[in-house]
């Protein structure tokens, strides 16, 4: 079995602004959250304020830190692709 390829187990979500699947990766389950939009306004974003995606990571580092229990994220990756500007959010299962 080659470890580096990512199985979908099931979509959770999938509609113009998110899609949130479970993927399987080398025996571990992840929760991967896709932030959809046009590349102008994801850019914009990024200039001007904090994207939905970070902002949901951050409040849920806050919300450790406050002892509410939370699944926190892994990673937040920025996706910059042509005509495509967008941020996955990654999380255990």
């Amino acid at each position: 079995m080659n470890s580096s390829v990512a199985t979908l187990i099931r979509t959770f979500k999938d509609d113009h602004r998110t899609l949130v699947q479970l993927l399987d990766l080398g025996g571990r389950q992840w929760i991967v959250k896709r932030y959809r939009g046009p590349a102008w306004k994801s850019l914009c974003y990024h200039l001007v304020r904090r994207t939905p995606a970070w902002r949901e990571w951050r409040y849920a580092r806050t919300l450790r830190r406050h002892g509410v229990r939370v699944i926190e994220p892994a990673a937040l990756v920025h996706d910059r692709r042509w005509r495509h500007w967008g941020q996955v959010l990654i999380s255990p299962y």
